[in-house]
């Protein structure tokens, strides 16, 4: 077997391996460059088959971040966490701006004050002061800036 047709074997293996690791979900380039290099494709066919798949259309980081911010902004979830989790998996800091800019800040501080009011029912046997520093802290860690956080605990407090 000569090189050129071992280096094409490996090129058609990485390639249905993408192929089925794209099936099973979507995936961002860097996922996918990951885990080619991590089942031992050399660099050339590494970025052979991101090319290709990036033509096709298989691989669209942008489109990506979207699918994720839509799935995932159904949660309590804040931006500042859905911009971490995207930009560990690769999306670059100009897409995830892009993505999270289109979303409803006053959505996102309803979902806010909804988890707000939520936190303080179920701490509501502890004293005033722990009830809002937990309920802060818990905001704060699902991603929601701290000023989202503060109007929310501050809302929570009131009458609805």
């Amino acid at each position: 077997m000569d090189v050129v047709t071992s280096t094409e074997n490996q090129y058609r293996k990485a390639l249905d391996l993408a192929g089925k690791a794209l099936s099973a979900h979507a995936r961002t380039e860097a996922e996918l460059r990951r885990m080619l290099t991590k089942n031992g494709f050399d660099l050339y066919t590494v970025e052979r088959v991101i090319h290709k798949l990036s033509d096709l259309g298989y691989i669209d980081d942008k489109d990506f971040a979207s699918q994720w911010v839509s799935i995932r902004s159904d949660k309590y979830i804040g931006k500042q966490r859905l911009a971490q989790e995207l930009h560990r998996k690769g999306v670059c800091k100009e897409h995830v701006s892009e993505v999270l800019d289109t979303l409803d800040d006053e959505a996102y501080q309803r979902k806010a004050d909804d988890l707000a009011r939520r936190l303080s029912i179920k701490y509501a046997g502890h004293e005033p002061d722990k009830v809002i520093r937990k309920t802060l802290s818990a905001l704060y860690r699902r991603g929601f800036s701290w000023e989202e956080a503060k109007a929310a605990v501050q809302n929570a407090a009131e009458p609805i």
